[in-house]
Formats: C-alpha cells, structure tokens, sequence
C-alpha cells in the first residue's frame, strides 16, 4: 500500500470514530435528568481519552501523508490525505454532539 492510501484510511476511520464518539455524548446528554445535564461536562471528561488516542492516530495519518508528498506519490490524493488529516485533528477540538442535541 502506498503512504497516501494508509494515510487516507486512517484519516476516514478517525473521523467516523469522532462522529460516533460525539453521537454517543448526544445520546448520553438526552437521557441525563437535570442533575447531570448541568455537570455534564464531567461526563464529557470521561471520554476525554478516546479523543486523545484518535488524535494519536490522526497525527500519524498526517505524518504519513507528509511523507507521501516528500516521496513524490500521487500528489493529489497526497493533498487529499492531509486536507482529511487536517479535518479530523480540527473536529477534535469542536463539540459536535451540542449540535447532535437539537435534531435527536
């Protein structure tokens, strides 16, 4: 397999597990009572270290695309598996499952 191939892979493995990580945040913060909803920034601390090891991931996804390009691969799906590098390391850091809230 070539840098970029593994490199995309990863990148769409790790932002489907932040997706489903915040989904299930979503879920959790809906069937909390009042109590809990209010402390549940907690509760969002548990998972913290999911986060940490798909941000582990992510980074080598993203250490693999650079050496891709320095390989002089495919250049486009090179750009393509750092651009995804790059989104997955970004939507860390964003609360995605406070927007899941309102459409569940």
């Amino acid at each position: 397999m070539k840098k970029y191939q593994i490199s995309i892979l990863i990148s769409v493995v790790s932002i489907c597990g932040i997706v489903v990580l915040n989904y299930r945040l979503a879920t959790l913060f809906n069937n909390s009572s009042g109590k809990n909803k209010a402390l549940f920034g907690l509760t969002e601390l548990a998972y913290l270290d999911v986060k940490l090891y798909i941000g582990l991931v992510v980074t080598i996804a993203l250490g693999f695309g650079i050496l891709a390009i320095r390989k002089a691969e495919n250049r486009q799906y090179s750009i393509l598996s750092i651009i995804l590098s790059i989104i997955g390391i970004l939507s860390l850091f964003v609360r995605w499952w406070t927007m899941m809230i309102l459409t569940l």
